[in-house]
């Protein structure tokens, strides 16, 4: 990503574009507005231990792809 913004005709103006950009999408508002939506969503807390392994795992139990034990 970094390469693609050092690319532009203005890198600077392009990188705080893209700082903004990703401060409004992982706002509070918006962290709640995809919570309260309805919608399947996992959230990653700091310090809370969630591992990447364990975010598979509740992902591929709420979609059904885990095999049944035998």
């Amino acid at each position: 990503m970094l390469s693609v913004i050092q690319s532009c005709p203005d890198p600077e103006k392009t990188l705080r574009n893209f700082k903004a950009c990703l401060a409004r999408v992982n706002s509070p508002e918006r962290y709640e507005a995809f919570r309260s939506s309805g919608f399947f969503t996992l959230v990653r807390e700091e310090g809370a231990g969630d591992t990447r392994e364990e975010m598979l795992a509740a992902l591929a139990a709420h979609f059904g792809l885990l095999e049944a034990e035998a």
